[in-house]
């Protein structure tokens, strides 16, 4: 993605991009560190997290992240992580300093 504009289209919100930052995780149910289930994860915006099914524990997808604290949009943060992680993207950072404020 080579601009904001278009990274918008894409991750329009939060919501996309926690699903985005979800998305390793897979569908699949796996075991709740905090009850030992296997359950499904579902994404909780609200939360900035992902919830287990079976007892709600809250696994927080942000955690030690720069953009962890809720006022922080994540859009931005995550259309920066795209941009210096594309190989040879050259983000300058002109460029992300304009979008990140």
């Amino acid at each position: 993605m080579a601009d904001f504009a278009a990274f918008r289209r894409a991750f329009p919100d939060d919501e996309s991009c926690l699903r985005a930052l979800a998305a390793p995780l897979g569908e699949d149910e796996r075991a709740c560190p905090a009850c030992g289930r296997r359950a499904a994860f579902q994404v909780d915006p609200a939360a900035r997290s992902v919830r287990c099914a079976a007892c709600g524990h809250l696994a927080r997808l942000c955690a030690g992240a720069p953009f962890e604290p809720a006022d922080r949009p994540l859009v931005p943060w995550l259309y920066a992580l795209v941009r210096l992680a594309a190989p040879s993207s050259g983000a300058p950072t002109a460029d992300l300093e304009a979008v990140l404020g």
